[in-house]
């Protein structure tokens, strides 16, 4: 099951992103100028981070280049936890919630890391032993 995973490079509409997540914009506190070039700022709704790291000027793509990394197990948790294993179709749901509510595209979104994992029910301990002794 897919658990852990790392978006570098989100495609997404910068604006529609900030107010869906509640990011402010930042202002130069004396004149109101908007602040593009301070330091990231990072989120963590359900669990997964979001950061805005600041382009270089001249950039065409927008002011930021927006990160997303966590867990989705953790996520379909409500960000509570990702001891579990999750309904692959739960798994489904927060990737569609990522696509839809989020605006990002996953066709043109490139993943640079992808956790696989998986939960079983063990009795007893001698599983336990057996897997430690083959590591």
């Amino acid at each position: 099951m897919f658990d852990g995973i790392c978006l570098y490079q989100l495609v997404v509409d910068e604006q529609h992103l900030k107010q869906h997540l509640g990011i402010p914009t930042l202002l130069e506190e004396e004149t109101g100028v908007i602040r593009c070039d301070l330091p990231t700022y990072v989120m963590w709704p359900k669990g997964l981070r979001v950061q805005g790291r600041p382009r270089p000027p001249g950039s065409a793509k927008g002011r930021y280049c927006f990160q997303l990394r966590g867990s989705l197990i953790k996520a379909a948790n409500q960000g509570e936890h990702n001891r579990y294993g999750k309904n692959p179709l739960e798994i489904l749901a927060v990737l569609d919630e990522l696509a839809t509510s989020w605006g990002i595209d996953p066709f043109r979104t490139p993943i640079n890391n992808l956790e696989l994992s998986m939960t079983w029910p063990v009795a007893g301990g001698k599983c336990c032993q057996s897997v430690f002794c083959c590591i």
